[in-house]
């Protein structure tokens, strides 16, 4: 393992370092099955945007923003940020994308969205996480409620997709949710 952070039993997680750009994770943003739920990807990634956004996501001091590594090859195989953090009302949006595509459907986000609700509500005292999809994105949605989390809301047509417009969802764990099944184990 290098430089490990939070240790689950299939990954690991690390923070995201200037070397990760380079690797599959620039190509990641460029490939539209990767993207094609969130945000990267509308436009072509640049050396440019991937400074812009490294400096934003792991230098800024709000995020936590870190490498998805698979323990038994230990190569990256996505990423997960935690943040913006709002230290005065104790929350944080969580986001990840799991760009190698051999990983899919293999509960590796699972694990990596579990290792980092425990990491904001334990070690930085987070009372509240949430997330947001567009909802015909099913793998995502799956992978949030296997965590814990429970849908919150919907905001009605207002996800673009291939020429067509889809709710938006709004999942979230509350820290109390988590701790009534976090000392069950």
């Amino acid at each position: 393992m290098y430089h490990p952070f939070l240790i689950g039993e299939k990954v690991y997680l690390r923070g995201v370092e200037r070397q990760d750009l380079e690797g599959d994770y620039f190509q990641w943003l460029n490939d539209y099955e990767v993207t094609k739920f969130t945000e990267a990807g509308r436009f072509p990634n640049t050396k440019e945007s991937m400074d812009e956004y490294y400096r934003e996501a792991a230098l800024s001091g709000r995020n936590a923003f870190f490498a998805i590594i698979d323990k038994g090859t230990d190569s990256q195989v996505g990423t997960i940020k935690l943040g913006p953090i709002d230290w005065y009302h104790r929350k944080a949006a969580i986001a990840h994308m799991l760009g190698n595509k051999e990983y899919w459907g293999k509960s590796y986000s699972t694990e990596a969205i579990k290792l980092v609700v425990e990491y904001g509500f334990i070690r930085l005292g987070l009372n509240k996480i949430w997330a947001g999809m567009a909802a015909n994105h099913t793998a995502s949605q799956r992978a949030y409620e296997k965590a814990g989390f429970v849908v919150e809301g919907r905001a009605r047509s207002s996800f673009y997709f291939r020429g067509d417009y889809y709710d938006h969802l709004y999942v979230g764990i509350t820290r109390d949710d988590f701790l009534a099944s976090y000392k069950k184990k």
